[in-house]
């Protein structure tokens, strides 16, 4: 059956603006979601996003002009900062209480916030949660009326029962579409800044939030497929404003979809010694999986797993073949085939794949810290994992580098783009690598067993690092699962 048409229209400026230098055909623009917002274990803020990939592939090419949001603070929670400051499970109810207060601080500075007075516009108006929609139907001004609307309806109430997610995504795009508040930009949508500049290059990821995320937190994988088997028809909507922008615009690189075994939040469960299995090389699979951080426990087969990757891989292709046939032949379309990561970065699986880096090897296991000697430490030392951050679901700045080199090796082929700065991963600042939270060798253990008793799972096998398995105590299990689920309702979502 061929797709529905769609009505396609663009949005002019209400007035006239005074445009800045180059701000018409940039080299360079970024629509999409958290992979390209830069969002890092649930956060983003200024840092983050120009630490993002396409900020990094901006300066890789030489493409110098390039912006991100300035965000004069985090949207709602810095969980970094907040671990951090735990140090210990006995401090957890008075950080839970300022956390609280904290989020709900910065929701009413986000309301109030004047206009910037960074750039009129960036190039990188990727926002997290986004989904199709999201990119040719929401405006600023939609957002904004968003946020206020939650924040009227939310304030009183305890900040656990606040609908976080819409509220983030709503401050992201408000802010983002419009940082002067200009009325000549009220009502556009990421699509009519795209049309109103005429970038040469587009870089497009969107399709996690269709499903992806549903896969990897739900308890089981229906709700996951079900979405996503919609994903192509929506694609089909995108590609139709695609095909109509300028012809200033002329390359298109889309991101397909990661296959899932390869996101940190999918784990082996540990042996009845309390250990993670030996990887059972590339390609293959391990024995059983289990969801590290998810709204229900979840175990399940290897066999269930190459499933999963499999119907990934058909939706990803469908949705690939759709948008390039919908955009047509007005412009060259890129596909990025995201399945590099596991090709050759899944040392999860392989461990000759893990990346070698400053004496350590950083690889897609989720992330676990060692703990500090000192006692009520800030900071543990790394252990496991690295490509991805504390939330499993978003990569590290190291994984975000790892992609931006992929992608800026690839438009360097499809262009014959010369890549003036490449990126070297020695030299990339690990950030949350070297300053994990002391906290984390032991918090996401105890909500792992805390969802599996919840699930009436068998927990005759450690769920928790064997060396700190006498650390269970019973009074700070419930805070920490608070703790936890607050992070995962905040934006665990791409």
């Amino acid at each position: 059956m061929p797709p529905e048409p769609v009505e396609v229209t663009y949005r002019e400026p209400a007035e006239e603006f005074e445009a800045p230098d180059g701000f018409y055909e940039p080299p360079l623009m970024a629509i999409g979601d958290s992979l390209y917002n830069g969002v890092r274990s649930a956060t983003i803020n200024e840092q983050l996003a120009e630490e993002s990939t396409p900020a990094m592939v901006a300066r890789a090419l030489g493409f110098d002009s390039f912006t991100t949001p300035d965000y004069p603070t985090h949207v709602l929670v810095d969980a970094e900062k907040w671990l951090r400051n735990v140090r210990a499970l006995i401090n957890l109810p008075n950080r839970l209480v300022t956390l609280k207060e904290s989020v709900r601080e910065n929701a009413r500075a986000w309301v109030n916030m004047q206009k910037s007075t960074g750039p009129m516009t960036f190039d990188n108006l990727a926002v997290a949660s986004s989904e199709v929609k999201d990119l040719i139907e929401v405006s600023h001004k939609d957002a904004k009326e968003k946020r206020n609307r939650i924040w009227r309806q939310s304030k009183g109430k305890d900040v656990f029962k606040w609908p976080l997610l819409d509220l983030h995504l709503a401050i992201n795009s408000a802010f983002v579409l419009n940082p002067h508040q200009l009325a000549a930009f009220e009502d556009f949508r990421p699509i009519d800044w795209i049309n109103l500049r005429k970038p040469k290059r587009l870089l497009i990821n969107i399709g996690p939030n269709h499903g992806i995320t549903n896969l990897s937190v739900d308890d089981g994988f229906a709700n996951g497929k079900f979405r996503l088997a919609q994903l192509p028809n929506e694609i089909d909507r995108l590609g139709a404003f695609i095909a109509q922008l300028p012809s200033e615009v002329e390359h298109i690189y889309f991101n397909n979809l990661l296959p899932p075994s390869a996101i940190a939040n999918f784990m082996p469960p540990r042996d009845e010694d309390g250990n993670i299995p030996p990887p059972p090389g590339a390609n293959n699979y391990f024995e059983f999986y289990e969801k590290r951080l998810a709204t229900g426990y979840h175990r399940f087969s290897g066999e269930e797993m190459e499933e999963v990757d499999n119907y990934v891989a058909g939706i990803s292709q469908a949705t690939a073949d759709r948008f390039r046939a919908a955009v047509g032949a007005t412009r060259s379309v890129h596909i990025v085939d995201l399945g590099f990561l596991k090709q050759n970065f899944d040392g999860k699986h392989d461990r000759n794949q893990k990346v070698p880096l400053h004496g350590k090897r950083y690889s897609n296991n989720a992330l676990v810290s060692a703990p500090s000697l000192i006692p009520f430490s800030k900071l543990g030392y790394f252990k496991r994992g690295g490509l991805f951050s504390l939330d499993n679901h978003h990569p590290s700045t190291l994984g975000y580098a790892i992609l931006a080199e992929y992608l800026t090796q690839q438009m360097s082929e499809a262009e014959g783009l010369e890549i003036p700065n490449p990126i070297d991963l020695n030299s990339i600042e690990l950030g949350l690598l070297e300053a994990i939270p002391n906290v984390w060798h032991l918090l996401p253990f105890l909500y792992l067993a805390y969802i599996r008793m919840k699930g009436g799972a068998s927990t005759d096998d450690l769920t928790v690092e064997p060396e700190i398995a006498s650390q269970n105590a019973p009074e700070n299990q419930e805070n920490a699962f608070k703790a936890i689920d607050m992070l995962m309702r905040t934006n665990f979502s791409a």
